[in-house]
């Protein structure tokens, strides 16, 4: 399940490993979800990497991602009850898996995935454990705003504003978790 599902989206590909090469440590989590009746209504997998066994230089240079400071959400929340905005909150869900890596990572496969040896995953995105993940994220959002007529402001680089059509849209992010105001 968890390779054909990162084999779909372009996370990850079976790759000869040399033994000289780092890796790191590959973990899968499997749970079942039921509707309140205790029916089945899906299976869920979501495949981890051991990202503790990263070693700064060598598997990342950089991990920081900027989050909105309280201030600023103080003031967005002033501005849109003044001008009696609406607010929205949305969360990306899978977000870390979006992020494009610029280090190559290869990844041991996660117990219960039977390969032959010296098999191992080379992440072509980021994945839930790896410590660049989060920057990884923040980095593609960015891209993606940007592209679409979001700039992203000076004092807090977690705010972005878009203003079309004499409609003002702020945006501003907390980790994967978004809060967007607008008129009605």
């Amino acid at each position: 399940m968890y390779r054909r599902r990162q084999v779909e989206n372009g996370n990850a590909r079976g790759t000869r490993c040399i033994t000289s090469q780092r890796y790191v440590g590959g973990n899968g989590t499997t749970s079942i979800k039921r509707l309140a009746n205790g029916e089945i209504s899906r299976y869920k997998a979501r495949l981890c990497a051991k990202g503790f066994n990263q070693t700064e230089g060598v598997d990342y240079t950089e991990t920081y991602a900027p989050t909105t400071r309280y201030d600023t959400i103080r003031v967005l929340l002033a501005v849109a009850a003044r001008n009696n905005l609406d607010i929205v909150q949305f969360d990306i869900k899978t977000a870390f898996l979006h992020g494009e890596l610029k280090e190559e990572i290869l990844m041991e496969p996660p117990p219960g995935i039977t390969t032959n040896t010296n098999i191992v995953c080379k992440l072509n995105k980021s994945l839930y454990g790896l410590k660049q993940a989060p920057r990884c994220w923040n980095n593609k959002f960015t891209m993606f705003l940007q592209d679409n007529g979001f700039k992203q402001c000076e004092a807090d680089k977690c705010v972005y504003v878009r203003n079309q059509d004499d409609d003002l849209m702020p945006l501003a992010m907390m980790a994967s978790s978004w809060k967007k105001t607008k008129s009605n």
